[in-house]
């Protein structure tokens, strides 16, 4: 996530995007007041509540210093920290031999992978036909795939 926040990664704005944020937010996206927003939580969320000197630190963090490293002399700090933790994906990718604990680390580090350049195209959907038809085909008649199934078994496994 640092990488994807470093990069200041935006994806394209899409249909079903705006549609999420018409039924995600009860006023317009657009009039959101991100800055009041920061330290709001759902008390189903909230663990533990955050003192107020940790919110007037993270907002402190946020006008003065995320401007300052966005600045010339401190951008190339920002892009030398960018480049260390792409070095630390890779790492952990290679440890892991590419299998990860959690799906939305996973994915994460996927979205991280993506060269700039393409994420602007769209999957065909010829594509993802395919992909479904090749996943549907390996499936057997009683409705399981054969590499969960054993050819021999005892009755006592069924």
């Amino acid at each position: 996530m640092s990488y994807l926040y470093g990069r200041r990664f935006v994806g394209p704005t899409t249909p079903t995007i705006l549609s999420l944020r018409r039924e995600l937010y009860i006023c317009p996206y657009e009039q959101v007041d991100w800055n009041k927003a920061r330290n709001l939580c759902a008390k189903e969320d909230l663990y533990y509540p955050h003192p107020m000197i940790q919110d007037l630190l993270w907002g402190c963090l946020h006008k003065a210093v995320e401007p300052l490293l966005n600045k010339w002399p401190l951008f190339r700090l920002r892009q030398k920290a960018l480049k260390t933790v792409m070095q630390h994906i890779h790492y952990e990718d290679e440890s892991t031999q590419y299998v990860c604990i959690r799906p939305a680390c996973k994915a994460a580090l996927l979205l991280s992978q993506i060269p700039e350049e393409i994420v602007e195209e769209g999957i065909a959907k010829d594509g993802l036909y395919d992909a479904v038809k090749m996943i549907l085909s390996l499936q057997n008649d009683n409705g399981g795939f054969g590499s969960y199934e054993l050819t021999r078994s005892y009755n006592w496994l069924r």
